[in-house]
Parts: structure tokens; sequence; C-alpha cells
């Protein structure tokens, strides 16, 4: 997942706060708001450490899946991003939910062909893409069509070490 981490920029500061965040043993939640965006980071004691964000708007440009960029003019609109470290097995789980300007088969289509470009091996159904990419990474991105010539992607995407 190291190029899929990139992607979690933004929410960095995010878990900087929670890092600041005096508060008792158990979770720590941090929160922000401005211009219509929520940012949430928590930690605890038992090492797990988390952000999500919604209400964002990022551009697709500065988003890939281990080398596979979103569709041209993406807009990610909510992401979480957490990371556990059990057992010494360090698991990481990125969270996207994407629009897009065209209609779910183009934007599955896309996908799938970007996809075997970048050697990752997966099944498709319907509009849904599961498997590994070419880091060994798991995956699963699920499309659907919004009305008007829009999509809607969400990617769910593992890291286990």
């Amino acid at each position: 997942m190291n190029r899929t981490i990139l992607l979690a920029f933004p929410l960095t500061a995010v878990l900087a706060l929670t890092a600041c965040n005096k508060q008792p043993a158990g979770e720590a939640p941090a929160a922000r708001e401005g211009q219509g965006a929520t940012a949430t980071a928590t930690s605890s004691t038992n090492g797990a450490v988390g952000a999500s964000a919604s209400g964002i708007d990022i551009d697709g440009d500065d988003f890939d899946i281990d080398g596979v960029d979103l569709y041209p003019g993406s807009h990610i609109r909510a992401m979480n991003v957490d990371a556990v470290n059990k057992g010494g097995a360090k698991i990481s789980t990125v969270k996207a939910s994407f629009e897009s300007p065209t209609d779910a088969k183009t934007l599955a289509d896309w996908f799938d062909a970007e996809m075997k470009k970048e050697k990752f091996t997966f099944t498709r159904s319907g509009y849904t893409l599961s498997g590994t990419t070419d880091d060994g990474d798991a995956f699963t991105l699920t499309i659907s069509d919004l009305g008007g010539g829009k999509a809607n992607g969400h990617v769910v995407i593992t890291d286990k070490d």
C-alpha cells in the first residue's frame, strides 16, 4: 500500500490533532469542521489510529489505487483511514467514496482496463471489482449510477504487514 497511503495525506493533519488531544486512556477523538466538511481522528490505548473526512472535495488526480488513478474529472467525497497493530501484525484500511463524470458501466469498464494494465488480480461482477493490487493489497471497488451521466464509486483497500 506504499502508493495508496499517499492518498491519506489530507488526513495527516487530522491524525496529528489526535496526538495533541490530552484525554484519559481509552479513545481520544479529535474533530474539526469547516466549509461544510468534517474531519475526525481517533486513537486508542491498543495502538489503533483512525481518521475520517466527509463533505470534502479532493481532486481525483491526487488519489490512486496502487498506480491506478481515478477516472479523469473524479472527486473524492469522503475518506476513512484506519490502522491497527494486532499481535505484531499491522493492518491498514483505506476507504474512499468518489463521484465520476460518467455512467457506471463506462467507469467499471475503465477501471477494469486500467487495473489489468497494472497487473492487478481481480474478478468482476457487474460494476464491482474485487481482488488484489500488484502489491498484494486486497481491494473492493463498488460502482453505482447516480443518474445524469454520473457515477459513484466506493473503494476499500486493506494492507496487512
